[in-house]
């Protein structure tokens, strides 16, 4: 099938993105197994579930890449949902960003705090750590590329039902 050649700029940089977000990721988390003698089981755990997600971003951007649109775009559609909401609650918490994080958060920890924030290529995972830390945060940026996702799906679908008639 072929695109205009502004919506294949577009899924190539969105290609692009995901794969240098999932990279710099994984980067981070290798740098950060370098820095501990012993590693328990449960971080171990979570830094292979961290490498696992930025994997699945790198994998979703070498499908639109490779031009397999509608593949690259459904794995898309997952790993951008799981970047828009992080929380932390009762020593449980969830942040991964796989490439920008720009948006609120909410913190609920002693006061509530709501602070508008930048990152890059973050994981933030516990489970039944002893941390109080209560937050919710939305990535802006995530809903926004959510939105691009699904515009271009959409249109990449109507475009191969039109070419089958």
């Amino acid at each position: 099938m072929q695109l205009n050649r502004n919506d294949d700029n577009k899924l190539y940089l969105l290609g692009a993105y995901q794969i240098g977000g999932g990279i710099y990721g994984a980067i981070l988390i290798f740098f950060m197994l370098g820095n501990f003698e012993s590693f328990p089981i449960g971080k171990t755990l979570i830094a292979v579930l961290g490498i696992v997600l930025f994997l699945y971003s790198i994998f979703c951007g070498y499908l639109l890449i490779k031009r397999q649109f509608i593949r690259g775009l459904n794995l898309s559609i997952y790993n951008t949902a799981l970047q828009v909401v992080g929380f932390g609650i009762a020593g449980y918490h969830f942040k991964y960003v796989s490439g920008f994080f720009t948006g609120l958060t909410l913190d609920l920890t002693e006061d509530t705090i709501i602070e508008f924030g930048f990152d890059f290529s973050t994981i933030n995972l516990a489970f039944d750590s002893k941390s109080e830390l209560i937050f919710i945060s939305i990535n802006v940026f995530a809903i926004i590329i959510l939105g691009f996702i699904f515009k271009m799906k959409d249109k990449i679908e109507k475009k191969i039902k039109a070419e089958i008639k």
